[in-house]
């Protein structure tokens, strides 16, 4: 009996089937992980910039005075990626040792 049907190119369709399939996911993980550092990076640097604008220096991001506290928001390029940073507000610290009773730190 003879064979009319060869497998002859089998693998080289099925693999020409599955490689879009990798190159699909590896391209969205590849920008998943370029989001994440994104995040990472806006959040590290709204963290630095409440700690510079607490200590007396000026920034040019988007700021928000709490009690005793300043935050910083920096914004990214989805608002899901908006770093966000708190810091102590030192600018209106003072300490005050008049009553005698020690060391105590008051927020204007």
């Amino acid at each position: 009996m003879i064979h009319w049907r060869s497998d002859d190119g089998l693998v080289t369709a099925e693999f020409a089937l599955t490689i879009p399939s990798f190159i699909i996911l590896l391209m969205t993980l590849i920008g998943t992980f370029q989001l994440g550092m994104e995040r990472i990076s806006n959040q590290q640097l709204a963290q630095a910039e409440a700690v510079r604008v607490g200590l007396g220096e000026e920034s040019e991001y988007e700021q928000e005075t709490q009690i005793g506290m300043v935050c910083v928001r920096v914004s990214g390029s989805l608002e899901v990626l908006d770093g966000y940073g708190c810091a102590v507000d030192y600018r209106f610290s003072r300490i005050d040792d008049s009553n005698g009773f020690g060391l105590e730190l008051f927020g204007n």
